[in-house]
């Protein structure tokens, strides 16, 4: 017989050995497992059963078979999986398989010794045996962060249901304390609420940027859609917002009036997105045009009083009212109002005077002054499509 021949002849012997040492093996491996302070939660059946199985990849691996039985490897990718779902530490599940490959090897070498093996032979089994373990660490990793990949997706779409029905008032009162908790939040702390959008339905793209650029990292922050609108709670107000999206923000509220803010929220975004806004908006400042919409017939009635009839009996109507909305801009400053539209600051007072002339207005008269803004800002909101 070759050489080669002999040495697999006694690598399949001392496998015989370890086969039939089998509940021997097993408790070895269970007692190198209870160092592991992560498994100690794990069923004493599901150890049991994964050791037993590293006993028949040791003694296959012996015998030379390179390839294991495809129950064997799938077993392995199950243990990988489960693992994972135990919320064992990546660092602990290759440790700890080393550990008990580690273990099944000091037995082959116990054997090797016991029968006088030569060292060509004893290191060619333990050479098998590391690179089983090398094997089959990567093979229960590979399984582990398939399954850590899938529970985080599957925590981002719950953390999207729950914002979607916190935001829609979907929760009962009795619902909100649990769900809440949860989701690591409490009734007692108020929330801002935020609405954004680019006037279109947010892709995927939109939608992450959004989650990473919208909220600093250090604040708990929940995002997801709400009939094509990226929508979100935050303990603070937004720092930023990606280009090319509105976001506005209202708040803070109690969690409880969150579904009202966000109503009011998504209402004062479509105000915005009309108004041609983009970046960071707070209610404030939006909710006063929202109200001039929301109250049509006043607002045509104003025009009507308060500009129709510049356009009506003077060629250059356009830039008159332009000059009367800067003049109010500035807060009826006229040095300041001509200086922004580049004329003479008695350029100013002249068109002023025909504004006045012409519309029986007294732009002295600060209610007066109130309804021509409310008159403008509805003439130019409304034309927005």
């Amino acid at each position: 017989m070759s050489s080669d021949g002999k040495q697999e002849t006694t690598l399949e012997a001392i496998a015989d050995h370890l086969e039939d040492d089998l509940d021997r093996l097993t408790e070895l491996q269970l007692q190198e497992l209870a160092r592991f302070k992560s498994y100690s939660d794990v069923p004493v059946d599901d150890l049991v059963r994964s050791s037993e199985r590293n006993v028949a990849r040791v003694v296959a691996t012996l015998r030379g078979q390179v390839r294991l039985p495809p129950e064997v490897v799938e077993d392995e990718r199950s243990t990988g999986r489960l693992r994972g779902l135990q919320g064992i530490p990546v660092e602990d599940v290759v440790e700890a398989y080393r550990a008990v490959i580690g273990c099944l090897r000091d037995a082959f070498l116990e054997e090797a010794t016991a029968r006088g093996v030569g060292l060509d032979t004893a290191l060619e089994g333990v050479r098998r045996l590391w690179q089983l373990a090398d094997s089959y660490s990567s093979e229960l990793v590979n399984a582990r962060q398939q399954v850590l990949i899938e529970l985080t997706r599957r925590r981002e779409l719950d953390r999207f249901a729950f914002v979607q029905n916190l935001l829609t008032g979907t929760y009962r009162d009795e619902e909100l304390t649990k769900v809440c908790a949860a989701q690591g939040l409490r009734l007692d702390q108020p929330h801002y609420v935020m609405a954004c959008s680019s006037g279109r339905p947010p892709s995927d793209h939109q939608l992450l940027r959004t989650l990473g650029t919208a909220i600093p990292s250090d604040d708990d922050v929940m995002f997801g859609t709400v009939n094509g609108v990226i929508a979100g709670i935050s303990s603070s107000p937004p720092a930023r917002c990606p280009e090319g999206l509105t976001l506005l923000h209202l708040g803070p509220v109690p969690i409880t009036d969150i579904p009202a803010a966000y109503a009011e929220a998504r209402s004062l975004l479509d105000v915005a997105l009309r108004l041609g806004r983009v970046g960071i908006v707070s209610w404030d400042e939006v909710a006063l045009v929202s109200a001039v919409l929301n109250q049509p017939r006043l607002g045509e009635a104003l025009v009507e009083r308060y500009i129709a009839p510049v356009f009506a009996n003077l060629p250059r109507g356009a830039e008159l009212i332009d000059s009367v909305r800067t003049y109010i801009e500035c807060d009826k400053n006229v040095a300041a109002a001509a200086s922004r539209l580049s004329i003479h600051v008695n350029t100013l007072r002249y068109r002023l005077d025909r504004y006045e002339h012409t519309t029986g207005a007294d732009l002295r008269d600060f209610t007066e002054t109130l309804r021509i803004w409310w008159a403008l800002m509805y003439a130019e909101s409304s034309q927005i499509d």
